[in-house]
């Protein structure tokens, strides 16, 4: 009867463990570049083996990239072509080493699919060339971490798709044309958190869902020097200021009027402006205009005669 009943259970036993998922398992990357180098390597190459335990993270594998660099130095990951793990995990620990040491993420070209991703202090995810990146469960972005969208709004390059994952931002995220896409639920809300900051360099920054301003975060524009940019964030829902929320806005032409958000709808308005700026806002955008103050015009106006003095006192010679 024992014998039947041990033959059962390890029938019984084979069977629960041949359902059983494969568990993910983790991988370090251990390949610490010398003190003021940088180094760069293929995620996913077969002869890139600096992975413990031995091999590259696959697609239920999540990828620790936390070495604690030295100041000035920079260790790159990149991919060129289609690839995905279950998780990755930039940062370094180094405080001492404040924004100089650094683990950084580069997806030049293809589909990058990662289940989860963390980027954390002093570390760097950037999406330029034609690569695109997608976060299918969970994105934690932590403060002293860099997200970069360096791509071509409207098409493949420069796109980070989300899934079933909150977008919240403690630490930087930089806009140099991208999207930012929520593939399954549209009724999500990027927010930027208190000391969080959103960077829109020239082009425009296309989100599919809504975004909102918290106490303290800021909005930061890098204006046309030449002529006018519209449209720099252009969301497909609506724009939510809180009263402490702060807009950072540099360069410039006076006279010009600059879009820098539009929304279907937008509430609240920035509590901090950068002086000499002039802000309007609207049911559906937010405009800008650099007026500088009288003193700054002062000043200008004063250069421009004492040049015109010297140009008197020195006359061009004709021969």
């Amino acid at each position: 009867m024992k014998t039947k009943l041990s033959i059962i259970m390890g029938c019984l036993l084979a069977v629960l463990y041949a359902a059983s998922p494969v568990f993910a398992s983790s991988k370090v990357w251990t390949n610490n570049p010398a003190a003021g180098q940088t180094s760069s390597n293929i995620l996913g190459s077969a002869g890139s083996m600096s992975w413990a335990p031995t091999g590259q993270p696959g697609s239920s594998d999540i990828g620790w990239v936390t070495n604690n660099l030295a100041a000035n130095t920079t260790n790159i990951l990149y991919r060129d072509s289609n690839y995905g793990t279950g998780g990755l995990i930039f940062s370094n620990s180094n405080t001492a080493a404040a924004g100089t040491a650094i683990n950084k993420f580069l997806v030049n070209a293809g589909s990058f699919s990662v289940g989860s991703m963390t980027v954390g202090y002093n570390g760097v995810v950037e999406v330029g060339g034609t690569g695109s990146l997608t976060v299918r469960n969970s994105l934690a972005f932590g403060s002293g971490g860099t997200l970069i969208l360096n791509g071509q709004a409207g098409g493949t390059a420069g796109f980070l798709n989300l899934g079933d994952t909150n977008f919240v931002i403690h630490g930087t995220l930089v806009s140099n044309k991208g999207t930012i896409n929520w593939t399954s639920d549209t009724n999500r809300i990027m927010r930027v958190a208190d000391g969080g900051q959103l960077v829109a360099n020239l082009g425009t920054t296309y989100v599919n869902s809504g975004v909102s301003f918290d106490s303290n975060a800021t909005f930061s524009v890098n204006l046309d020097s030449t002529s006018g940019q519209n449209a720099m964030l252009a969301l497909g829902s609506n724009l939510t200021l809180n009263a402490s929320s702060v807009l950072n806005l540099s360069d410039g032409v006076v006279g010009n009027v600059y879009t820098v958000a539009t929304a279907i709808a937008i509430s609240g308005t920035f509590g901090t402006v950068t002086p000499d700026y002039i802000v309007n806002y609207d049911a559906t955008d937010i405009t800008v205009q650099f007026i500088p103050e009288p003193s700054t015009l002062l000043l200008v106006t004063a250069g421009l005669v004492g040049l015109a003095a010297l140009c008197r006192r020195h006359p061009q010679q004709h021969s």
